[in-house]
């Protein structure tokens, strides 16, 4: 398998990578859309990367509802700060498209291997990963703490506008996960998204938007 391109291993030399292949610290796997890749209550030892597609992470209620909490774009990596804690998860990673790839780290072998150089490289750089995870979660405490769904959705697109440097961008979600994203009523943000085009504030087709009058950017 040739080196991913992942910002985890950009500090592992291709040497390294292929002493990572050797000690069987890879495996891989392929899911359909809205299958569940780590499981809610689960204890994991192993971490993911996805090659292909993306995942959500998603929190289920006790009467079933779902809460979409992030979503990790291809060549980002979930599930670390619970494999390597051996945790019991609080969620559920799901993959958001079909033919999602994603390639797996045992973090057993990981700990076995502790005086090699690529351990510790890979460490460190899960470390940063973990750190960037707790930014993403605090946009989202930001873009629910509003009380109104034009509030929500003002401070999301705008969050998506600074984070792709541009006022075109697709967004990771389709409507219901948007919704779900924003804790919010789908049938009602959809109406208040149409308020906003009509208003000339955006324009937007499917997950593709367009910022046009814009007070928060």
């Amino acid at each position: 398998m040739e080196k991913v391109q992942a910002k985890l291993f950009k500090a592992i030399t291709d040497e390294e990578w292929n002493e990572m292949e050797q000690s069987k610290l890879f495996t891989l796997g392929n899911y359909s859309k809205g299958s569940i890749i780590f499981h809610y209550g689960e204890i994991i030892n192993t971490i993911g990367i996805v090659i292909e597609g993306s995942v959500n992470i998603e929190r289920v209620d006790i009467e079933g509802r779902r809460t979409i909490l992030s979503n990790i774009p291809a060549l980002s990596v979930f599930g670390e700060s619970y494999a390597l804690t051996h945790s019991r998860l609080m969620v559920d990673a799901t993959a958001s498209q079909n033919n999602t790839t994603i390639l797996f780290i045992n973090v057993d072998v990981l700990e076995s291997k502790k005086s090699t150089a690529w351990s510790n490289k890979l460490k460190g750089a899960l470390l940063s990963a973990a750190l960037q995870k707790n930014i993403v979660l605090s946009n989202r405490i930001f873009c629910t703490t509003p009380k109104t769904i034009r509030e929500k959705v003002e401070t999301y697109l705008s969050f998506e506008a600074i984070k792709q440097n541009s006022y075109s961008f697709f967004i990771p979600f389709n409507r219901e996960e948007l919704a779900d994203y924003l804790s919010v009523d789908r049938s009602a943000l959809s109406k208040e998204l149409g308020k906003m085009e009509r208003e000339g504030l955006i324009e937007f087709r499917k997950n593709h938007f367009k910022l046009l009058s814009f007070s928060n950017i």
